[in-house]
């Protein structure tokens, strides 16, 4: 009797008990560098595609690109084309050959090979608990990849340990010094330039500190001085002002001046600018772009005391239904280099430098529990003028970055911090009377919080490409209510056999059976459909080396002409759109279409007939720009991007 009554509470247990949660923590993604994108072919070549395998997601993000003036003058470092800095889109792989992966998806956005593109996996999960810090590998601009975070869930996500990008974004500027006997400074004249190379001539006095790094990339012998560039913050100039700060969303705080100078010493009245705002120039759904925050600019230095700039902060990007936030935090700030001086946010005896600007945070779920911290907040900017008993220009601080939901509003339990971060001052531990001055350094801006956040992914079709030399050709094609299959190769004596591998998704297969290879070139099974609206086939060829090779995915759709279910066209739209249906039985739907901040802006309740049905969408009275149209009932609903003239 006790015996079953034990069997009886281990199953109410069970029962009760969660689904089996998956646990992660430190680094999940891997990063490939892209260095060509063809939106013709939906492929990209990397530099390798080691570790990548058909069926995985991926994020493809294009980190840099901006151009900005290059006068001398206050306009310096000003974005004057953003090119497709920022630009992203998720897809699935579907085909690899060598060093080129080819995507199941239609790429919807253009992207520049200079750019610094990065390929970065997107792991998927069921129901995942973070049980120990779960961070990016942070950006590098030598290798251009890294610091993204990104995941998907298709059930919970709890947090039993913070989630940290801080400091994994566009790096701070590399401290520099410049030696007292041959650029010190001149105290007849105040150096105003907006960018300078080094090395400077001797005794010319033209030094300033470095800039950070940010969606622009470093322009040679003009990446000194108090300049920005794009979002990272300018360098002080001679003599020991403060760098600018970094700046994403918000922009950065501009450095500090000296002060308290006699007559016959160094002057120094232009310190490093901060970062300029990039909030108009992405971060809607009419112009989805994401950036990483940007780097801090250097004080100017001539005693070997300053620091490197604070770095940005990396992005983070989670679909999930539910984040259950345990009173963890997500965090992406950016950051303040610590110092080992007496004062230990100072930069020591020259001016500060600039903090990080902040990074960005994009929860595309509608439901959060219990309390989640999410933080995304510009760095510190460093003190100045410790141990020296000087009036030197403090470092400005980063400006914030955005927190950008699917809801239309952040609940009550989700505690937000998006300010810029604090300038700097002058270090207590001076004592001729400016100690805690701000000297003219700023705080950067803070960012904001956005809503409606809808994911760009391009739609799905039939990938053709032949990912094995040996494979000449594979088709699926419907005959007779069942998908027919048809094969060959150039060379069977190398192949020990070939399986044939059946999906209702295109991502997960399941084997069907095996068949030797033989001798002939051609080959060919037929699997009936029955029921089955869609299926996804591929073909594995065991080789007798022992290696695989794999097909391209091939589609295969009952009843329909293995036509798109969807379609809108004409696309740009003038007056009217025409929705294109296909569907497999007699059905009822909706149509719904949506403008670039996701306000419903038409909707039509149809009735659908087998086959091909057409519904015309009224748009002459919209405005221009971006739209989404919606299905709704369908075995297979869509959201297609449209654009309206």
């Amino acid at each position: 009797m006790k015996y079953c009554i034990s069997i009886l509470y281990i199953a109410f247990v069970c029962l009760l008990s969660p689904a089996r949660s998956q646990s992660i923590s430190g680094v999940v993604n891997s990063y490939y560098h892209v260095i060509s994108v063809n939106n013709a072919s939906n492929k990209a070549g990397l530099t390798s595609s080691a570790g990548l395998s058909v069926g995985m997601r991926v994020l493809l993000i294009q980190m840099r690109g901006a151009v900005v003036d290059q006068t001398q003058t206050a306009a310096f470092g000003g974005i004057t084309a953003i090119n497709n800095a920022g630009k992203y889109e998720f897809a699935e792989i579907c085909g690899i050959i060598v060093d080129t992966v080819y995507f199941k998806n239609v790429l919807v956005n253009s992207y520049d090979a200079s750019g610094a593109i990065q390929l970065v996996t997107v792991p998927q999960y069921t129901n995942v608990t973070v049980t120990g810090t779960l961070s990016a590998t942070p950006w590098s601009s030598a290798t251009r990849t890294g610091g993204v975070l990104v995941f998907e869930a298709s059930g919970s996500v709890t947090l039993n340990a913070n989630i940290d990008v801080s400091g994994q974004g566009f790096e701070g500027g590399a401290k520099v010094t410049y030696p007292n006997a041959n650029y010190d400074c001149n105290n007849t004249t105040d150096f105003n330039d907006f960018y300078m190379a080094i090395p400077p001539l001797i005794n010319q006095f033209h030094t300033g500190g470095t800039k950070g790094m940010g969606i622009a990339d470093s322009i040679a012998g003009k990446n000194y001085g108090q300049g920005r560039l794009a979002n990272a913050g300018g360098g002080g100039n001679n003599h020991n002002t403060g760098g600018g700060g970094g700046s994403n969303y918000g922009a950065g705080g501009k450095g500090g001046n000296r002060s308290n100078e006699s007559l016959f010493t160094c002057h120094g009245t232009h310190p490093g600018l901060g970062g300029m705002a990039l909030s108009g120039q992405g971060y809607t759904i009419a112009n989805n772009r994401i950036f990483l925050g940007g780097g801090g600019g250097v004080g100017h230095a001539n005693n070997n005391e300053n620091l490197d700039g604070g770095d940005g902060g990396g992005i983070v990007l989670i679909k999930t239904t539910q984040i259950i936030g345990n009173s963890f935090a997500i965090r992406a700030n950016g950051t303040m280099t610590p110092s080992t001086f007496p004062d230990p946010l100072s930069s020591g005896g020259d001016g500060g430098s600039g903090g990080g600007g902040a990074g960005a945070i994009i929860l595309n779920t509608a439901s959060f529990s219990g309390i989640l911290n999410v933080e995304a907040m510009g760095g510190r900017g460093n003190n100045s003028s410790s141990p020296v008993n000087q009036c030197l220009g403090p470092g400005g601080g980063g400006g914030g970055g955005a927190l950008w939901v699917a809801a239309g509003a952040v609940p009550v339990n989700v505690n937000v911090n998006l300010s810029g971060g604090a300038n700097g001052v002058v270090s207590t531990t001076s004592t001729i009377g400016c100690g805690n001055q701000p000297n003219g350094a700023a705080a950067g801006v803070a960012g904001s919080q956005l809503f409606n956040y809808v994911a760009p992914e391009g739609p799905l079709f039939s990938c053709a490409i032949l990912p094995s030399d040996n494979l000449l050709r594979f088709t699926a094609r419907l005959e007779n209510e069942s998908a027919a299959l048809n094969w060959m190769v150039n060379d069977p004596n190398s192949i020990r056999s070939f399986v044939v591998q059946r999906s209702t998704d295109g991502i997960h297969f399941t084997d069907m059976l095996s068949i030797p290879a033989s001798v002939q070139k051609l080959y060919d099974f037929n699997d009936p459909m029955d029921s089955e609206l869609r299926r996804f086939y591929r073909i594995v060829l065991q080789n007798k080396n022992g290696s695989k090779n794999y097909s391209s995915i091939a589609e295969v759709t009952r009843g329909l002409n293995n036509q798109r279910q969807v379609q809108v066209f004409p696309n740009p739209a003038h007056e009217q759109a025409v929705v294109k249906i296909l569907s497999s039985k007699n059905n009822r739907a909706e149509i719904i279409m949506m403008d670039a901040t996701g306000k419903l802006v038409r909707h039509l309740n149809v009735i659908l007939l087998r086959g091909e049905n057409h519904f015309t969408l009224p748009i002459g009275s919209l405005s221009g720009g971006v739209y989404y149209v919606r299905t709704k009932g369908l075995t297979n609903d869509l959201t297609v991007r449209i654009i309206v003239k």
